[in-house]
């Protein structure tokens, strides 16, 4: 959002609560003019009242920031990636800041139609306060190169997944989906940060030939690496006992979809909003994991 602000020349600085962006200051130089930390929330306010801004824009998760903008004098966007209320059992203090931050903000930013729905309905959210911005990727931030598909070596169809994986957790539980693909001979790569590596290499073994355990890769790395594979994974199953989970996958706009059209990979999807983005710009499609999957990818 800043790069968009900054490329059409309108000014942007950024404020940090915890961890300073200098870890990876290359990230922040063209985007922001400057970086202001905050030691507390009274000479935030204080901070914000004597500026010039116009607009204070506030990401949720935790909503406290927003919370705290909106003692400010300035008008406040709130931006809600995903709601905390959808994603576990949530306190009443954090279910109170989130209802504040969707109702009393000057402006609320949702990245789906979805989501903005889902606030309407919880909270009553004002619809002419809101504005869908979609989680549509840069040009500038794409791979500055691109590998070989793996696909023009063997000739068959090769996924990417770069994501969670959770033995635990049955809506990532990858094993019985990537099994199926692999039953019907196409390749299936994922990149994971998961801590149990024993438990990803068990993965790849139940099909070797057509399962890739690729480890991990940095996020400033990962966009070159996966522009070798032919169409980006974004399946999901087994959703009973976690509907609020399912619903909150399904209004949110993952980063990994974002990362996947980055490196010029059409998706493969099956949750209803998935889909309808991938159609609306003609990037992807639906995938039914229970059919024939080579001529649904082949088609994608």
């Amino acid at each position: 959002i800043a790069k968009a602000f900054s490329n059409n020349g309108i000014e942007c600085d950024l404020a940090f609560s915890y961890l300073s962006p200098d870890i990876n200051k290359n990230a922040y130089n063209d985007a922001f003019s400057n970086v202001w930390p905050i030691h507390s929330f009274s000479s935030f306010i204080d901070f914000l009242n004597s500026s010039d801004y116009d607009i204070v824009h506030c990401s949720n998760e935790p909503d406290v920031l927003t919370n705290i903008a909106l003692c400010s004098d300035k008008k406040i966007v709130h931006d809600t990636h995903d709601f905390n209320t959808l994603r576990f059992e949530c306190s009443d203090a954090v279910q109170t800041l989130e209802f504040i931050a969707n109702t009393k903000a000057w402006a609320n930013l949702y990245p789906s139609e979805g989501l903005a729905d889902y606030a309407v309905n919880k909270y009553n959210t004002d619809r002419e306060k809101i504005f869908v911005l979609e989680n549509l990727p840069l040009e500038e931030n794409g791979p500055k190169m691109y590998h070989e598909k793996l696909s023009l070596k063997d000739n068959e169809i090769h996924c990417v997944y770069a994501g969670g994986i959770n033995p635990v957790l049955p809506y990532r539980n990858y094993e019985n989906i990537w099994k199926t693909f692999a039953s019907q001979n196409i390749h299936i790569h994922f990149y994971t940060n998961y801590k149990d590596k024993e438990y990803c290499k068990y993965i790849e073994s139940l099909n070797p030939q057509y399962i890739h355990y690729e480890g991990h890769v940095a996020d400033d790395e990962r966009g070159t690496e996966i522009t070798k594979y032919d169409i980006g994974f974004m399946l999901f199953d087994h959703f009973e006992g976690f509907e609020d989970y399912f619903q909150m996958l399904n209004t949110c706009s993952p980063n990994k979809m974002r990362e996947y059209l980055l490196s010029g990979l059409p998706v493969a999807a099956n949750l209803p909003n998935y889909v309808d983005f991938l159609k609306k710009y003609n990037v992807g499609g639906f995938v039914d994991i229970h059919s024939d999957l080579k001529s649904q990818l082949e088609e994608i």
